[in-house]
């Protein structure tokens, strides 16, 4: 598996870093320490609100990116195909008494640490999931493995 969001950061590290490297002799050349700080404010700002907001392993992140805009829609309530609800996090941890489909294989829905055991990650990574709209992206497929793969934790500190 290659972990493009991965890749991501370390891209955004590099752009960081030439950018900085680029704005020193920018400051060599017209001098001054207020730029400076200018600078070191902005990159700090920058590196903390659009790289360190978007990466963080929580349900909230999965729910928002990923459930919330492409799962809820048939997944949630009490009719939602094979009882897979999920609006919440509790929920994930539920098995299906309906069709089976969670005890299948002895697999289920989530295997903390475990994405490719995790029958939610093999759908929506092999392209069966979800059924109406368009198939997750690169990104979000590569967030919900690294969510799982960090044992899917409700809170990032867990």
């Amino acid at each position: 598996m290659c972990h493009k969001f991965s890749n991501l950061k370390l891209t955004i590290k590099l752009v960081i870093f030439h950018l900085s490297t680029y704005i020193l002799r920018l400051n060599k050349t017209f001098g001054g320490i207020k730029m400076k700080i200018y600078l070191s404010v902005f990159l700090l700002f920058f590196i903390t609100n659009s790289y360190g907001q978007n990466d963080r392993l929580e349900f909230q992140t999965i729910y928002d990116r990923i459930f919330g805009p492409k799962c809820i829609q048939c997944h949630s309530g009490a009719f939602a195909p094979h009882e897979i609800d999920l609006t919440l996090y509790e929920n994930l941890w539920k098995t299906s008494g309906h069709h089976g489909i969670l005890k299948h294989g002895k697999k289920k829905l989530i295997v903390k640490g475990k994405p490719e055991k995790s029958i939610i990650y093999l759908e929506v990574e092999s392209g069966r999931m979800p059924l109406i709209g368009e198939r997750l992206s690169d990104e979000d497929i590569t967030l919900l493995y690294d969510w799982i793969f960090a044992g899917a934790p409700e809170f990032s500190n867990d």
